[in-house]
């Protein structure tokens, strides 16, 4: 690894941590048994299972010696875990609206029609990726098994971007709005980091789009530590000190 290749992944590492805290710092807003202190402890857990990844196992090529076999892994079963904690948060996150009770704009079909736009795109994006890792799977590929996880978990994840959305809608005009329109945000962005990795390598090599997928995946980072301070800064214990919590 370069000199810059260093500093990029380190600085990475160090947005990923700021991730993982943000969930934690956004489950302080609620009480215990509250819905959403489940949802974001979820969220922070994603991120810092994916640091212990980078911390305790660092990347390893696909060609990596027999002796390695244990290291790949722990990190395959770390991103799995992290991809899981992830799926199961953003699923939760998607759900909120309806357990309030309220009603979101728009008819149940056309609402349907958008959701499952969302995953057909999310598809085209993650799809090439995750054919390739099922091949590696196949083949006894140890990588390939963290990177299938990875595939299928931002399969479901991303596929909920339309109903986080809609509640960022919903909430807009209130102080409520941003944390909402900030997960929105590292959702989109997780889209197009997906996106960079399958249409970059149509027209450049591995060096000259390493800058733009970093790029993105910082970018996903930040919006998500800062989410999680937009939750904890607009929703306080005392906020919800006037009526019960949404039971898990």
């Amino acid at each position: 690894m370069t000199g810059s290749g260093f500093y990029v992944v380190s600085a990475i590492l160090v947005l990923k941590s700021l991730a993982a805290f943000g969930g934690f710092y956004a489950r302080g807003a609620f009480r215990r048994g509250d819905y959403l202190r489940t949802a974001w402890t979820l969220y922070g857990t994603g991120y810092l299972l994916l640091v212990a990844a980078d911390v305790l196992v660092p990347s390893l090529p696909s060609a990596a010696p027999p002796h390695a076999a244990t290291s790949l892994a722990v990190r395959a079963a770390l991103i799995l875990a992290s991809n899981v904690a992830s799926v199961l948060a953003s699923v939760m996150i998607a759900r909120t609206f309806a357990k309030t009770g309220l009603e979101l704009a728009g008819s149940a079909l056309s609402r349907r029609a958008v959701d499952g736009l969302f995953f057909v795109v999310t598809l085209a994006i993650v799809g090439p990726a995750l054919y390739l890792d099922m091949r590696g799977v196949a083949r006894g590929s140890l990588p390939a098994y963290g990177a299938l996880a990875s595939d299928v978990g931002d399969l479901v994840a991303l596929s909920l971007v339309a109903p986080i959305l809609r509640t960022t809608l919903a909430l807009r005009g209130g102080r409520l709005v941003w944390p909402w329109l900030l997960l929105t945000a590292t959702e989109l962005t997780w889209l197009l980091y997906d996106a960079a990795g399958t249409l970059l390598p149509l027209w450049s090599d591995g060096p000259a789009r390493f800058p733009y997928e970093e790029l993105l995946r910082a970018l996903a980072c930040s919006l998500a530590f800062l989410a999680g301070v937009a939750q904890r800064r607009v929703v306080g214990v005392d906020a919800f000190e006037a009526s019960p919590p949404i039971e898990t």
